[in-house]
């Protein structure tokens, strides 16, 4: 794949957001940010499924990652149970 140099007007509200978030996830510069944003991006579109699993996923290891070792098990025996569940139909 080539590369290509493009120039992009944008309000100074949304480059100071962007500079934020690159800043946040500890990106170099605003164009590492937007490449990584169009990347996202793309990927939710080529495959919107694959995209849902993925963020689900996300969010259950950031649910279990937030309760103690008695609650995990728990939380991941009712997991079990609704994948059980979701194979049966």
């Amino acid at each position: 794949m080539g590369s290509s140099i493009v120039s992009v007007r944008m309000p100074s509200s949304l480059v100071k957001e962007l500079r934020e978030h690159a800043a946040k996830n500890h990106f170099m510069d605003l164009s590492e940010e937007i490449r990584f944003i169009i990347k996202q991006k793309m990927q939710e579109q080529k495959d919107p499924f694959a995209h849902e699993v993925r963020k689900l996923k996300d969010e259950i290891k950031t649910e279990i990652s937030k309760k103690s070792q008695h609650e995990r098990t728990i939380f991941v025996e009712e997991l079990k149970k609704l994948l059980d569940e979701l194979k049966e139909k």
